[in-house]
Formats: structure tokens, sequence, C-alpha cells
């Protein structure tokens, strides 16, 4: 397939050196152009490697940084990151990259992701979940202004989307000097993108990534914590100048006027059920969940049975092919094998 000449996955490590080597491990002989971008301490020593992968090492520079210089150096017309915990699947890679070549007027693609229980690697089951329900939106409005309120309406992270490379490097052009927060990084590949093309997500499985209580995206401070803790004013501020002179620059719309969509539009979002966890919204099944687990054996027996079920149908509508299934099953004896060696 052609497509695969057109795409460059760019891995992003630090310090993990174990996962860059199942990651490695999965992609061997799948065609994948891959840049690794390792910003650890020591450089990385490679037991097999690809001519066409590439490894640069960027020691001393902060994550915002290193994705910035990284840019740079791709010269496919596509890109996707990928943290060097993370897996995304070859064939839907190079589907994205197939939609956003024959339609010009995106910019973004991906596709429906679940994850792995870090914790489950090492016991008897690997436990594969859905991380986000499945959609099939498309972000097509003509109004760039519309396209950014209604994408952040219905939010999902495109930080591991498939871009074009041109509109992400813009995107991150500068950002080094600007952007020190690693959770607003998230955030860099949303406003500049989005205003410069439409996004798609297609009904496929695209991405499978490892969840860890202890993961960077869990114990750092999110969105509505930082636009509304003073501790983090001047990085609020850093930021939404950043983003607002970015805009300036790909519209003719007056500076002031964007200053005041941009503030208004985070705040709203800041706001909402994506970066807030209401410990008071309490589902239905949980509140009954609640009660059974007071009836001693039976009631536990009885939450789990059902949790299983409820995942199994969840993670049906995201894993719906024989060829999914392969793919799980492929990571699943990559997980495998690099826990099993890890521990030897």
């Amino acid at each position: 397939m052609h497509y695969k000449n057109l795409v460059t996955l760019v891995l992003i490590l630090h310090g993990r050196h174990d996962n860059l080597d199942r990651q490695l491990l999965y992609y061997k002989n799948k065609g994948v152009n891959i840049l690794i971008a390792d910003s650890s301490n020591e450089e990385h020593n490679f037991s097999y490697f690809e001519n066409i992968w590439t490894y640069k090492f960027f020691n001393g520079l902060n994550y915002t940084q290193k994705i910035e210089a990284v840019l740079q150096l791709v010269k496919t017309p596509y890109i996707a990151l990928c943290a060097d915990d993370d897996f995304i699947i070859p064939n839907a890679l190079f589907n994205c990259v197939e939609y956003l070549e024959r339609n010009l007027s995106y910019s973004i693609a991906q596709g429906n992701c679940i994850c792995y229980a870090k914790e489950s690697v090492e016991t008897k089951n690997i436990v594969f979940k859905p991380l986000y329900p499945p959609l099939n939106n498309d972000f097509n409005e003509s109004d760039p202004f519309k396209r950014l309120e209604s994408f952040l309406s219905n939010y999902r992270s495109v930080l591991y989307a498939v871009h074009r490379t041109e509109v992400l490097k813009e995107a991150f052009l500068d950002a080094g000097k600007k952007i020190s927060n690693l959770f607003l990084n998230e955030y860099l590949t949303i406003f500049i993108p989005l205003m410069q093309g439409k996004c798609k997500e297609l009904p496929i499985l695209y991405q499978i990534r490892e969840y860890a209580l202890d993961s960077d995206d869990k114990t750092s401070d999110n969105l509505g914590t930082i636009l509304t803790n003073k501790s983090y004013k001047t990085e609020k501020e850093s930021f939404i100048e950043f983003i607002v002179s970015k805009i300036s620059l790909a519209t003719d719309c007056n500076a002031e006027h964007i200053e005041k969509f941009v503030q208004d539009l985070i705040t709203k979002f800041s706001q909402s059920k994506f970066v807030i966890n209401n410990p008071e919204n309490i589902n239905f099944k949980k509140k009954v969940g609640k009660l059974i687990k007071y009836f001693p054996l039976i009631g536990n027996k009885i939450i789990i049975r059902n949790r299983e079920k409820e995942l199994e149908k969840r993670l049906s509508k995201v894993v719906n092919t024989s060829e999914d299934l392969k793919h799980l099953a492929e990571i699943n004896e990559v997980l495998r094998a690099c826990s099993k060696t890890k521990n030897i």
C-alpha cells in the first residue's frame, strides 16, 4: 500500500526503554516509517533496527521542545505521535492517511481507541477495555470558529491522531519558548489544526493505550485546575496568548475578537464534563452496585459478572471484526513476551 510512504509514526520516549523495546517488536516488519524522539538521560541500546526507522536523542528538552524539534525532521506529508506505552495499529494509520488524501479539506483523522490495564499485563488475563464510547464524529463545519466550538463540545483528544505534518509543525512552531506544562500540549494539537481543516473520526479500531493510575496524565493537573488555580496564572496567560497569536496569523479577524473567543471557549470547556469529574454524578447502575456489594459472597459475584458482561458489550462495539481480534491477540502476545523477558 503506497500510503505507508506518506506517514511517519513518531514514538515519544522518555526513560521507559522497556516500553520502546516492546513497541519496536510490535512494529517489526510492518513497513511503518518510525521516528523515535528520545529525551531520556541516556541513549537507547537497540537489539534490532530497521532501515526505515530513525532515532533522535533530545537529552535536556522538555516535551513541547522535543515535539517542536522532531516535527522539523519529518519529511512525510502526514504524521502521528504515539506515547511509548501505546500502540497505533498500522492498517488503521494508513486508512487515516488514505482518508486525508481523498479529503483535502480535512487536517485530522483518527479512529476508535481502547486501552489495557497496566497492572493486568503480569496477571493471567490482560484486560482490554473501551477508553471512550465508539464515535463517528465529523467536524466538518465550514466556519473554523464554529468547528472549534463543535469539537470542544464533543471532545476527544487528537494528540495521537493522524495530522497533516505542515499544519502540526505550525501549531508547535515556537511553542517550546511559551509552553512548559505537559498537559497543555494536548490542546496545541487542537486549535491550529481545527482552524486549518476539518476533523474526522473513522469507525475503525485505531489505537490501544496503556491505562495506568501513575501515568503523567493522571498525576498532572488538568485544564480545569490550570485555568482556575492562581498558581497557573502565568502559564494560562502564556498559553492563551500563544493560541491567539497563531489564530491571528491564520485568519483576518481582529485580535481582540480572537482573544475573547479563545478565552470564552477555553473557560466553557474547562467547566465541562470532559475535564471535571463530579463525584455526585453517580449513575443508577453504580448505586445498585453499591447496595448489592453489601450482601456477602453472592453480592460480589453478581457485581463481577455484571461488570464482565457490560465490558464485553461495550468492547464489542469497538472491536467487532476478525481483523480487530487479530490485532488484540498480537498486542497481547507482545505484552506477554516482553513482560516475561523483563521478569527473567
